[in-house]
């Protein structure tokens, strides 16, 4: 299926099609015009899930989803509306982060880029092949240091070849390509949720937890969620499959425990940047999924400023609200200090 997308004048609103397309012929059928809304915008942007089942479309303040059933788009889904953040780009001008341009990525999230000419920001749609509220959008949720103006826009580029059509001239079968991801349940450190991000027409999935203390160390389903039985470092294997054959990724999934120096391993690695830096800083916990990490962030005298918990991944630290100084974060997991830097706001 193919979307389009179509901006008319600002006073109008916009529009977009959507059609049925033959990737054999080339031909688009089954033409559907809709109405987006009557809002101003100088922009719009389209993009299929993972699943090609959910069409998410966005005009300027509003972004929409559009389920797919039997080849007709399903009633709309108010999924967001611009919540009036200002993005940052010198030091006295900001722009508006209004929705523009939607482009997939080969995490599986759906990337909005803010349709300004330049900005810093990027929203993102976290699980677009859930319905509703569940897709997990948010808005100005990923920071750049440098100025962006728009994202490239990439083609499928694992989309394979329709076995035995006319088009499969060079008889390349669709052998699956088995990878994925994984988020960490931010209320319950055990429990995570596995994303299936594996390529060329896969029928079957296999997941393996690597926890046989689990009365549930195994799955079937495409994305399963899984409850780990206790902290420690579990090996999760994904085998998929199709009449061509199969390919396994395993992966190290490190829970709650910090490796023992003295083994030559190392602790957690700690990222904190941009240092010096002006309203905020990230910090990246890299290959670890912890049971609860703490950033503790102090003046120079040792009274407490912030006290935030942090998880695998990047975390966003606001410091917009402090002044210019310099500040000392300790990052801690279970009373041990793994990170302590001198951060310089600007």
């Amino acid at each position: 299926m193919l979307g389009t997308k179509d901006d008319f004048d600002e006073w109008s609103g916009s529009e977009f099609d959507f059609y049925h397309f033959n990737r054999n012929t080339g031909k688009l059928s089954n033409h559907q015009n809709f109405k987006i809304d009557s809002t101003r915008s100088i922009s719009v942007g389209c993009a299929f899930s993972p699943s090609n089942e959910i069409l998410y479309i966005c005009s300027g303040q509003v972004l929409y989803q559009y389920a797919i059933e039997n080849g007709q788009l399903n009633a709309r889904i108010e999924i967001a509306r611009y919540d009036g953040y200002l993005s940052q780009l010198f030091a006295n001008i900001y722009e508006p982060t209004y929705f523009g341009q939607l482009q997939i990525g080969p995490d599986g999230r759906i990337y909005c880029n803010p349709n300004f000419i330049q900005t810093r920001h990027l929203h993102v749609i976290n699980r677009p092949d859930k319905l509703g509220m569940d897709c997990d959008f948010r808005q100005h949720v990923i920071p750049f240091i440098s100025i962006k103006k728009t994202m490239p826009y990439f083609p499928h580029y694992r989309l394979g070849p329709i076995d035995g059509s006319i088009c499969d001239s060079l008889r390349i079968d669709n052998i699956p390509w088995a990878h994925w991801r994984y988020d960490q349940d931010t209320s319950d450190y055990l429990k995570f949720e596995f994303t299936d991000l594996s390529a060329y027409e896969v029928e079957e999935w296999s997941w393996n937890f690597g926890d046989p203390k689990s009365i549930s160390n195994t799955s079937n389903d495409k994305n399963p969620t899984h409850k780990f039985s206790e902290k420690g470092v579990y090996e999760v294997c994904l085998m998929v499959k199709n009449r061509n054959g199969m390919d396994t990724l395993c992966r190290t999934v490190n829970i709650g425990v910090m490796v023992n120096t003295e083994d030559n391993n190392e602790i957690p690695e700690i990222q904190i940047w941009p240092n010096p830096c002006e309203d905020y800083v990230i910090i990246n916990v890299m290959d670890y999924n912890p049971q609860k990490i703490i950033l503790k962030l102090y003046d120079l005298w040792g009274m407490p400023i912030e006290l935030k918990s942090l998880f695998q991944g990047s975390n966003y630290v606001n410091l917009k609200n402090l002044p210019a100084g310099v500040y000392v974060a300790h990052v801690t997991e279970s009373g041990k200090i793994l990170s302590s830097k001198k951060i310089i706001k600007l």
